[in-house]
């Protein structure tokens, strides 16, 4: 196959896919896709504890970023480093599962509320 021709058949294969997920992005497709997505992970949510979702060096990574590569007074990356240890040496954090902190009900608000809001931007173009 000729490398004009290759790039022909990538092209086609690449739009074939965008129109697939493009359609896959209508209303009823999202909802079904979030409602299972969200299902599954309220079920593996049981199962999970915080600590197994993120770890105490990207908890460190994050306040790092947004304190220390930040200009702010000294002591607020000092109060980040201590509630940071606070955090993360807790037994909240080691045994807490993600329902610990957002109930379905909430999940499943927050998923309708971002389908409104896709909905509304499809309105919008």
């Amino acid at each position: 196959m000729a490398d004009g021709e290759s790039e022909q058949v990538l092209a086609r294969l690449l739009e074939a896919h965008v129109q697939h997920e493009m359609a896959r992005m209508d209303s009823d497709a999202l909802r079904e896709d979030l409602e299972r997505e969200v299902g599954n992970f309220l079920e593996a949510s049981d199962n999970l504890r915080l600590n197994d979702v993120i770890s105490a060096e990207t908890v460190n990574a994050i306040i790092h970023r947004h304190t220390v590569e930040r200009d702010m007074p000294a002591i607020i990356p000092e109060m980040a480093a201590t509630f940071t240890q606070d955090v993360v040496g807790s037994e909240f954090h080691r045994t807490a599962t993600p329902a610990d902190l957002m109930d379905r009900q909430r999940v499943e608000a927050f998923v309708d509320q971002v389908l409104l809001l896709k909905e509304q931007r499809q309105k919008l173009i």
